[in-house]
């Protein structure tokens, strides 16, 4: 069971239709003239970003999922059967909502996001 939650208010889809993910490296290279090389300044990778795609079972569900991460606050996204999509994260872009085309009934809610530290 996939849950997403802002600690009050849970909503429940009927699974994750797709998830993207992408950490942006925080490694800096630093031209040196007369040099072939450059020069690394290593650091950590960011949190994960991506897209989230939630199956609903009717239009009305995922409208009502689609107005509540549209408001202001942090949300908890947790899987039980994957526990490695677990996270706490933002929406930073669209939030799309989709008839599936086979069945003209379930409808996907897709979320771009951004992982936040819990």
């Amino acid at each position: 069971m996939t849950t997403i939650s802002d600690g009050t208010t849970t909503k429940t889809p009927i699974l994750v239709t797709g998830w993207r993910s992408s950490r942006a490296s925080g490694n800096v290279l630093h031209n040196i003239i007369d040099r072939v090389d450059d020069e690394v300044t290593f650091r950590t990778a960011g949190l994960r970003q991506g897209d989230l795609g939630l199956l609903f079972p009717t239009l009305e569900a995922a409208l009502d999922c689609e107005a509540f991460v549209a408001t202001a606050h942090k949300l908890t996204l947790v899987d039980a059967d994957h526990p490695g999509l677990n996270m706490s994260f933002v929406v930073t872009g669209d939030i799309s909502v989709d008839l599936d085309d086979e069945t003209r009934e379930q409808t996907i809610v897709t979320i771009t996001y951004r992982q936040v530290t819990p």
